[in-house]
């Protein structure tokens, strides 16, 4: 039977949807996901960077950077590594 809406004039309005997005890339194979707000209101969508995880291994794949920068390693992907 699933979920029966209430469909009054007492209903609330929605003002923010909330989505989880999971996105891949290449090269690489990075496997990505973020959660997405929307305000209603004002049409705006919002993301926070630093809350974008990598969901699969990136093992050998940030190679190059982990001298310089292992913050950014789970997005990343070296040139040397194409074949």
């Amino acid at each position: 039977r699933g979920l029966v809406p209430e469909m009054t004039d007492q209903t609330s309005k929605i003002d923010k949807i909330i989505y989880q997005l999971t996105f891949f890339t290449e090269p690489g194979h990075g496997e990505f996901e973020i959660t997405l707000e929307h305000l209603v209101a004002p049409d705006k969508m919002t993301v926070n960077p630093k809350a974008i995880s990598r969901i699969n291994k990136y093992g050998n794949d940030p190679a190059c950077i982990l001298d310089r920068n292992r913050e950014i390693r789970q997005y990343c992907y070296c040139k040397n590594n194409l074949s």
